[in-house]
């Protein structure tokens, strides 16, 4: 096995402690068990915690033989997954709703014959409608069409 060796400043490596826990949260989030190859590269950066001076960050359950973020820890990254959602939700909804109404109003063949700059111009448009409505109303305008 080639071993690469990397130096960290303390700073650098609490940076990295964030990255690994908020990749590792993201890959394992959806998945049903483990994934073998990302818990251990996550082990083997959580087991520098002590010699780094980051005990405040990852501790070691010994019953379990194995590292775990602290409360502390959790409580940062759960901060930062918040924000991340949150923009994502609203992102991803005016996406969506700009894309279907797009399609609706130009149709598909229309669609193909334009350019990229053209179609990405009046799908943009349509987006910034539905940001700036969120912005100013949140949700509390959309409502679901019964179907016909």
């Amino acid at each position: 096995m080639d071993n690469i060796n990397i130096s960290f400043t303390k700073a650098q490596y609490k940076t990295l402690l964030k990255l690994i826990y908020l990749g590792e949260w993201m890959h394992e989030s959806h998945q049903d068990a483990e994934s073998k190859d990302v818990t251990e590269v996550v082990q083997l950066i959580f087991s520098k915690a002590k010699e780094a001076g980051t005990e405040s960050m990852i501790e070691y359950a010994e019953d379990l033989n194995k590292y775990f973020p602290t409360k502390n820890m959790e409580e940062i990254i759960h901060l930062l997954v918040e924000d991340y959602d949150e923009y994502t939700f609203w992102e991803e909804l005016s996406d969506s709703l700009a894309e279907r109404d797009f399609f609706e109003k130009y149709g598909e063949e229309l669609i193909e014959q334009m350019s990229m700059e053209k179609r990405f111009s009046l799908l943009q448009k349509i987006v910034e409608q539905y940001e700036k409505e969120f912005e100013i109303s949140g949700i509390s305008n959309l409502v679901l069409k019964k179907p016909k």
